[in-house]
């Protein structure tokens, strides 16, 4: 019966988990899209659940982390994952409650690094083969980053046998990068800095087998364990494809290098993040041809408000140089908005009706800067429309509490909210304020259930799905 509660509700992930890769190119711009509503702040107990987890043996074919919008942690289990070690991973989930939502996959979560296309070729094994991820230098010597699991006993050479160079360093365990001495001139494409992958945000890679593949990031700071028993953690977890022969290859967004591949699935492919790789190894991304020195600022998408509802809006910034300080500044603001100079956080409340042009600028003390524009539009209060996403249909047993259901609803004016819902399921009620429902069914039955979300004397907006309570 505990599984039965633990499997409630809509799974994320199907697939098996592969890896990836990637050679240098001039990569096309991906702009960031955040989506939904700034994910609360993680509580303790939820930091505490994870750490739960974390202190457990490995099991072969799971992976965790924090999802912050939900406020749990995210068990993700394949049918592959067997052995000792299992049930205990699954009953202290159990034992966490809500803390902890229990997700499937299909497939084993793998590590390879064979494939076709651009590659990064074992010399003396023309069958085997990593992806380039992104040049980098330590200031006097240049290196090519990959992948740490990828391994060359004799070296690595271009498809056309020109010799790269062999491996000079890996990162630590738990991590999935490595150095090769390069040889060759490094040829940085159009990346100008590291960004710090954010969830919602629509990004890029390319890798030796699968070429050029987008998608949007889903979950930061993953902790997998592949199918090898290898535990790799702080991983970016996307929607990219990726398959044998990608591994090492680079995710970006635009100009920003954000990730190296490690792993993937059916539907999720996972990254080691290039900000961790360069501290692992003690190096930095060569830019423009050279080891370059540059302020990329992460551009937070376009932005709607109303007038007379308070903003704060983090943008940050990254600089190729590590540990220099940055100062924020900003053009075009709607009235009644402002940013911090230290801190690059916006704050404030609008005050006027209209469609503005920002444009947000880092900059070193006399030295380089960098800048991202984007569109904010602000409306009257009440004169937008509100969009409710439809949860899916939900099933669940008679007599066993539920983990929650989060209603995810938007004003495009963005104004509050205020949720309701009619056919729920006795024994189930949604709060108001966060639209998550919770309780235990005790009547089994079919129910046509509808979540309507409205603003204070404006629109709403609705949706319907279908619960189904089980009895025994």
């Amino acid at each position: 019966m505990k599984l039965l509660q633990r499997t409630v509700g809509t799974g994320l992930l199907a697939g098996t988990l592969l890896a990836g890769s990637l050679v240098l190119i001039a990569a096309p711009t991906v702009s960031a899209s955040p989506v939904g509503h700034p994910a609360p702040q993680q509580s303790e107990q939820v930091t505490a659940a994870k750490r739960a987890l974390d202190a457990l043996p490995a099991v072969p074919n799971t992976s965790w982390g924090i999802d912050a919008s939900a406020g749990q942690v995210v068990l993700t289990v394949s049918d592959a994952a067997t052995g000792p070690r299992l049930p205990r991973l699954l009953d202290t989930a159990a034992t966490l409650g809500n803390l902890v939502r229990v997700e499937h996959t299909s497939g084993r979560m793998v590590q390879q690094s064979t494939a076709t296309g651009d590659k990064l070729q074992v010399v003396g094994n023309s069958g085997s083969w990593c992806s380039i991820g992104f040049n980098v230098t330590n200031g006097t010597s240049n290196f090519v980053l990959t992948a740490g699991h990828c391994k060359a006993a004799n070296g690595w050479q271009t498809p056309d046998g020109q010799f790269i160079g062999t491996t000079s360093k890996v990162g630590p365990n738990g991590t999935d990068a490595s150095l090769v001495t390069n040889a060759l001139t490094p040829d940085p494409g159009a990346f100008t800095g590291v960004g710090t992958a954010r969830v919602g945000e629509q990004v890029c890679k390319k890798g030796a087998t699968s070429g050029v593949t987008c998608g949007t990031v889903k979950a930061v700071d993953q902790t997998v364990t592949y199918d090898n028993g290898v535990v790799v953690n702080h991983l970016i977890q996307t929607g990219n494809i990726t398959q044998s022969g990608d591994s090492g290859g680079g995710l970006y967004d635009g100009p920003a290098a954000l990730g190296l591949v490690s792993g993937g699935s059916d539907t999720i492919s996972s990254f080691y993040p290039v900000s961790n790789a360069l501290s692992d190894l003690g190096v930095r991304l060569v830019v423009g041809g050279g080891p370059g020195h540059t302020v990329t600022v992460t551009n937070p998408g376009d932005q709607s408000t109303a007038t007379g509802t308070a903003v704060t809006l983090q943008i940050t910034a990254t600089d190729s140089s590590p540990g220099t300080a940055l100062r924020y500044s900003a053009s075009g603001l709607p009235a009644g908005l402002a940013i911090d100079a230290a801190t690059g956080r916006i704050t404030g409340t609008p005050t006027t009706a209209g469609t503005y042009r920002a444009t947000i600028t880092a900059s070193e003390a006399d030295g380089p800067s960098g800048s991202a524009t984007f569109t904010w539009t602000v409306s009257p209060p009440g004169s937008g429309s509100v969009t409710v996403t439809n949860p899916g249909n939900q099933s669940s047993w008679a007599g066993f509490w539920i983990f929650p259901v989060p209603i995810q609803a938007k004003a495009s004016d963005g104004h509050p909210l205020a949720f309701a819902a009619a056919g729920l399921p006795a024994g189930l009620t949604i709060d108001a304020a966060t639209g998550r429902i919770t309780g235990t069914p005790t009547t089994a039955g079919t129910y046509r259930s509808t979540v309507t979300a409205s603003e204070a004397n404006g629109p709403s907006g609705s949706t319907t799905f279908t619960w189904t309570v089980s009895g025994w």
